[in-house]
């Protein structure tokens, strides 16, 4: 059946650029990995540049839409009082978190290790991912955290934006790193623990207030 055929190519394919990266594993490699015919990548997907969106694509897609509904149910849960920025950083980041980890806690390597990979390479790929991907999920969030500290201006608010991706990317990571750097007080099953301190932060950096902020904001 095509859509199996499919489904192994991108599950192989998966694996392997979360294990290497996308500039070491060939296509052959992967219509290997995935018992199919070696026209197989360029039957489904055109291109071995166009499978790995398609690998990255199934995966992010899904987080996105889970930060989405629950920033609107957040949003609904807040009625007239509206949104607090801890809401928001929950509904932005906890989505990641939980993609990242296996159901009984523990980090899941491949998981990271795609999303890992994927930061690191070529800034024009990573720029068209950044667009495909993200602008949309940046902008309403970027809105939902204005709404939520208007005294800020736009360019600190995207810088708030900008420090919490980056902290969250940082966090998942170098997990493995986590466990020496605490002297094991976070241990290896405990990645959703890390993720509840790891909120509780976010959302109280996410709010604080820098000298410059009061010339920028409107």
């Amino acid at each position: 059946m095509p859509a199996e055929t499919r489904d192994r190519v991108l599950d192989a394919a998966e694996g392997l650029f979360a294990e290497r990266g996308f500039a070491a594993v060939g296509v052959r490699e992967i219509t290997r990995a995935a018992g199919a015919n070696a026209a197989a990548v360029n039957y489904h997907f055109g291109s071995k540049l166009e499978l790995y969106r398609a690998v990255l694509k199934r995966r992010i897609d899904p987080i996105n839409a889970e930060r989405v509904r629950r920033l609107e149910a957040a949003r609904r849960a807040a009625g007239s009082e509206g949104l607090s920025p801890e809401a928001v950083v929950q509904a932005l980041l906890r989505p990641v978190f939980e993609t990242m980890a296996h159901p009984d806690g523990r980090p899941n390597r491949r998981m990271i290790a795609l999303g890992s990979r994927a930061i690191l390479e070529t800034p024009q790929f990573f720029q068209r991912m950044h667009r495909e991907f993200f602008q949309e999920i940046r902008d309403l969030f970027s809105a939902a955290l204005h709404d939520c500290l208007p005294h800020l201006g736009p360019e600190a608010v995207q810088a708030r934006f900008f420090f919490l991706i980056s902290v969250m990317t940082g966090t998942i990571t170098q997990t493995g790193a986590i466990g020496f750097a605490t002297k094991d007080l976070i241990a290896e099953q405990d990645f959703l623990a890390l993720t509840d301190r790891f909120l509780a932060y976010a959302a109280a950096a996410v709010q604080m207030e820098f000298p410059e902020d009061r010339s920028t904001s409107k």
